[in-house]
């Protein structure tokens, strides 16, 4: 099964999806950090997470920090959590370093398709990793 972080600055909304997820019974496990630093570190300390759901701000450091940690773990499926004024077209999505997009008020079933969207994504980009080797 399939585990999941989510990262979100709000403390209230990241303990609220979390419990969302769980309450599907889809996920292994799901854990929750405030930022891309603890997801980092949660990353470096062994944990296995399979799709990071985040909501960051709009601003350079943050992508910066997006990119440092898909660099290091490029096998991480990334859904960002949007409002309804940041939804992203495709193309600035997968520049933004994200598979897929899901709004903050999604039904649990939104949230399930979103993280086996970036699964998916995930797969087929290792898949090309590893035959251009």
């Amino acid at each position: 099964m399939t585990t999941v972080l989510v990262v979100d600055r709000n403390q209230s909304s990241r303990q609220q999806l979390k419990q969302e997820l769980l309450d599907t019974g889809q996920f292994a496990r799901v854990t929750a950090c405030e930022g891309l630093q603890a997801a980092d570190l949660y990353l470096q300390q062994g944990n296995t997470v399979d799709v990071m759901l985040c909501d960051l701000p709009a601003t350079a450091r943050a992508q910066q920090a997006l990119d440092q940690l898909r660099n290091k773990h490029p096998a991480l499926g990334v859904v960002f959590i949007q409002e309804r004024d940041q939804w992203m077209d495709s193309v600035a999505l997968r520049k933004a370093g994200a598979d897929a997009q899901v709004l903050r008020m999604s039904s649990p079933m939104e949230l399930i398709a979103c993280v086996a969207k970036a699964l998916v994504a995930r797969i087929k980009s290792a898949g090309k990793r590893a035959s251009s080797q």
